[in-house]
């Protein structure tokens, strides 16, 4: 709608949103960064899926399942390289919610260094024109 590229980082506020963002930079670290959208849809519904009748090996059958669908190592299948990748794109995710003061999701962070503020605007057609209005103030 902002007729701007958006990327995604993670703010892991608490220890599922941890899990998740490691189960999504798995992905991405073995696809350039881009995962498939229907990977990212069964990666989610994964996350969301918390029943409390799957065994911890039951879910992590599902999880090994989802990747392999796409020929993809799951987080157990990872090798230390891979798993160093993931920590070092959690730390950066880290840093940057840090240094924006991030405190809520989902947030909007254009140019590094204007937060949107979901809040004050009144529809997603309103918050689109100014993310894409402060897209393209040059930088300063």
């Amino acid at each position: 709608i902002a007729g701007v590229e958006i990327d995604k980082v993670h703010v892991t506020f608490n220890q599922s949103a941890q899990v998740a963002a490691y189960i999504f930079y798995t992905a991405a670290i073995q696809t350039n960064g881009a995962p498939e959208p229907a990977l990212m849809e069964a990666l989610f519904a994964y996350v969301q899926d918390a029943s409390d009748t799957v065994t911890e090996e039951e879910r992590k059958s599902q999880l090994t399942g989802i990747f392999k669908t796409y020929n993809l190592a799951s987080p157990y299948e990872l090798t230390e390289e891979q798993h160093k990748q993931i920590y070092q794109k959690l730390s950066e995710a880290e840093q940057l919610v840090s240094s924006a003061e991030i405190a809520s999701v989902p947030a909007f962070l254009v140019q590094g260094k204007y937060l949107v503020e979901s809040s004050a605007h009144e529809s997603i057609e309103d918050m689109a024109n100014t993310i894409s209005y402060l897209s393209k103030l040059e930088s300063k």
